[in-house]
């Protein structure tokens, strides 16, 4: 169970672990609202769906496909895409940024926890990719990732650069490792 406060609202989490696996979640705010979340894996243990149900029985859904180890894509019901390109690159540990933006930035932040420990949702990777293109509302834009590493491999930065619309926009991660 987690429980955090952001200003006047402090919300609940939940997690219900089954063969040390999140399978799901009941996510409940003090001003009443509440959501569930149920986690889907294949058959490699890798997150293939969630599926999130609010209180007024809305349906939210977000796909994973995935190739070998690689995290290919990532859509949100119908409306959003997210596909990553790799060149073969990979790092010791796994990379946390797969996480941040294949997960927990499809859940506003509610799976946070889940950076450090990737296990937990069937998310652990080493591999590295080098562009994510995003679709959405007939637009496209694609980010490029740079990386840098510490001498023992593990990932030390990485930073990536939206190249189209939102006119080279830019993001940077930094990674302790302990």
């Amino acid at each position: 169970v987690i429980r955090g406060r952001g200003g006047e609202v402090t919300t609940i989490i939940h997690y219900l672990l089954n063969n040390g696996s999140i399978s799901n979640t009941s996510i409940e705010y003090d001003l009443g609202y509440w959501s569930d979340w149920t986690f889907l894996y294949n058959s490699y243990n890798k997150l293939e769906r969630f599926i999130s149900e609010g209180e007024n029985n809305s349906d939210d859904y977000v796909n994973f496909t995935w190739s070998g180890n690689k995290l290919t894509e990532v859509s949100i019901n119908s409306d959003m895409k997210r596909t990553f390109n790799y060149n073969g690159k990979s790092c010791n540990g796994f990379n946390p940024l797969i996480v941040m933006i294949g997960l927990a930035d499809f859940s506003y932040g509610k799976f946070m926890p889940i950076i450090s420990n990737p296990d937990l949702a069937g998310f652990k990777s080493n591999e590295l990719p080098v562009s994510m293109s995003e679709s959405e509302d007939n637009q496209e834009d694609v980010m490029n990732f740079t990386y840098e590493f510490y001498n023992d491999g593990y990932l030390k930065s990485c930073k990536g650069v939206w190249g189209g619309s939102d006119g080279g926009c830019y993001y940077e991660f930094f990674f302790t490792w302990e």
